[in-house]
């Protein structure tokens, strides 16, 4: 009787940002060949990729994958991969990803971009299975790392590391042999390669701004339709009703000058409660829509001020403030100078507010 092997297939990408007119810069994927008979592996293979999106990357987005505009420019466009990500996803039983709808979505809407047909694939979301197991702490992929005993080896999220991540946390909550689960680190003094093996060194960077980009097929506004008027509102009645709140929040997000995985969480989570409150159901592109256009605002002492009298005067928004201010002051445990200062800054927006007593 043949042997049962199963392939699975781990993948992560970074983005221009959260948009869904944002592109894919590089990704990262692994596939495993295993003999479930006897949980051996067989083959373990890797993929890792860096594209030019056709479009700047937002500041922060430009923060966590770390590749600037002047290199991504010089690199290929995803088109000219098409098959060979088709052909490494789909080969895969499984697809592994950690909050799976992000990565996935991302990688449909190039290939739809573009004509093609995208890979057919079975997903499997870690943060959704750790969630359903009922485990403890933040379902974050930092924090589940963290509670199974691996970390990131830098400060910038490289896709390649961050598959290699969601598919350890898979491995470890199908409870497989502990043996699976290395920490990166350990790859990469075997040889693995910390950069994309397409990789094209750009040219030094030239004085004064930079030259145009040249034009790139399936650039913005390429993807798919555009919005209906119907939704944009939807949106807008969304927007309205959380900014307040997501604007006090996020000064406390950013008080360490970026916003890591599980303060990003709880903005998603704010979003979705909001669309619940108001009955108005969204998909995951209008989610990303609006954690972008949250990423986007500019915060300032006049702005915490009529945040907090927008919270302030509704009712809901004001009952359920200090469960959100709560859970994002003690997001990772770290009352650090600059979050205690900014836990402060908000504290004393709402009290401007406040009527005399």
């Amino acid at each position: 009787m043949p042997q049962l092997l199963n392939s699975i297939v781990a993948v992560d990408v970074e983005t221009t940002g959260l948009h869904s007119r944002d592109r894919i810069v590089s990704l990262g994927a692994w596939r495993l060949e295993l003999d479930r008979s006897s949980n051996k592996l067989i083959d373990a293979r890797f993929l890792h990729l860096i594209f030019d999106p056709g479009r700047k990357s937002h500041p922060r987005a430009e923060e966590v994958h770390g590749y600037p505009d002047w290199t991504l420019r010089h690199q290929a466009p995803f088109s000219n991969h098409l098959d060979t990500i088709r052909d490494f996803i789909e080969a895969g039983q499984i697809v592994v990803a950690h909050n799976a709808s992000f990565d996935l979505n991302f990688i449909e809407r190039e290939f739809v971009a573009l004509g093609a047909q995208s890979p057919k694939i079975q997903s499997y979301c870690t943060m959704n299975a750790y969630r359903r197991a009922g485990l403890p702490g933040r379902a974050s992929l930092n924090a589940i790392c963290n509670e199974i005993g691996l970390k990131r080896i830098g400060t910038k999220h490289s896709a390649l590391e961050d598959a290699w991540l969601a598919l350890s946390v898979y491995l470890w909550l199908e409870k497989f042999p502990s043996e699976f689960m290395q920490p990166f680190s350990k790859l990469v003094s075997s040889g693995i390669p910390v950069s994309p093996t397409n990789l094209t060194a750009p040219p030094p960077v030239p004085d004064g701004p930079l030259p145009r980009r040249r034009n790139v097929k399936a650039d913005e506004g390429a993807t798919t339709a555009s919005v209906n008027r119907p939704k944009r509102a939807s949106k807008k009645a969304i927007f309205d009703e959380l900014r307040p709140t997501a604007i006090l929040l996020l000064e406390v997000a950013r008080s360490d000058n970026s916003m890591i995985g599980e303060e990003a969480d709880l903005l998603t989570l704010l979003v979705r409660s909001a669309s619940e409150r108001l009955a108005i159901p969204i998909d995951i592109e209008t989610e990303q829509e609006l954690l972008s256009e949250l990423g986007e605002i500019e915060l300032t002492q006049n702005l915490l001020t009529r945040a907090a009298r927008g919270v302030y005067e509704n009712p809901v928004a004001r009952d359920e403030f200090p469960k959100w201010f709560a859970m994002m002051a003690k997001i990772d445990g770290d009352y650090s100078d600059s979050k205690q200062e900014a836990v402060e800054r908000v504290k004393a927006a709402i009290k401007r507010v406040l009527p005399e007593q």
